[in-house]
C-alpha cells in the first residue's frame, strides 16, 4: 500500500494537470493535461455545435485522499442536439470495462461528463435529477460520483455527490 501511495505522489508532481480541491474532507481531483485537451475539443463553441458528453475514469487513492482523472471515455449517441445528449449505456460500459481490464483494476469509473452551449455551465433540472439517479445506478468504490458540465468559455461547473448534497471545487492549480 505504501509503495503505491509514494508512486502517486511521484506521479502526481510530474503530471501537467488541473486540480481542484473539494470542500468535503479536503479532496483533491487532478485532470490530467491529456485529459483538459480532450475536453476542451467538444466545448461548444458555435452554434452549430451539438452537446457531447461522455465519462470520466481514473484512479483513486483514498489513503491520501486524492483522484486523477486520466481517462475520457465516449460512443456513439442515440439523440445528440444542441441542447441535450443521450449516452449510449452499453457502448460506453463495454468501453469502461475495457480500460478497467487494461490497467488491470486501478483505472475505475469516477462520473460523468458533457458540454452546454452557454459560457457559464450549470446544470438543468434534468442534469440534476439524471445526476442523482445515475449515483444509485452505478457501482463505484469512492463515495463520491464527480460531474463535469463544459461552458463554450471555459467557465466549467464540476461538483461531486455523495448521494445527499453537491459539493462545490476550486480550482487551485492551472
Amino acid at each position: 500500500m505504501k509503495k503505491r501511495i509514494v508512486l502517486a505522489l511521484k506521479r502526481m508532481l510530474s503530471l501537467k494537470k488541473s486540480k481542484y480541491i473539494f470542500d468535503e474532507n479536503n479532496l483533491e481531483v487532478i485532470f490530467t493535461n491529456e485529459v483538459r485537451k480532450k475536453l476542451n475539443k467538444y466545448r461548444q463553441v458555435k452554434d452549430v455545435h451539438f452537446e457531447e458528453g461522455g465519462q470520466l475514469m481514473g484512479e483513486l487513492y483514498p489513503a491520501i485522499n486524492k483522484i486523477i482523472v486520466t481517462e475520457v471515455v465516449m460512443c456513439k449517441y442515440i439523440i445528440q442536439d444542441k441542447y441535450g445528449v443521450v449516452l449510449d449505456g452499453k457502448c460506453l460500459n463495454k468501453k469502461m470495462k475495457k480500460v478497467w481490464r487494461k490497467s488491470k483494476g486501478n483505472t475505475t469509473y469516477l462520473g460523468d461528463w458533457h458540454t452546454h452551449p452557454q459560457a457559464i455551465a450549470k446544470p438543468s433540472g434534468q442534469d440534476k435529477e439524471t445526476f442523482e439517479d445515475n449515483y444509485w445506478d452505478v457501482s463505484i468504490e469512492q463515495n463520491v460520483v464527480l460531474y463535469l458540465i463544459l461552458g463554450n468559455e471555459k467557465k466549467d461547473w464540476l461538483k461531486s455527490y455523495n448521494g445527499k448534497h453537491f459539493k462545490s471545487a476550486i480550482l487551485v492549480d492551472k
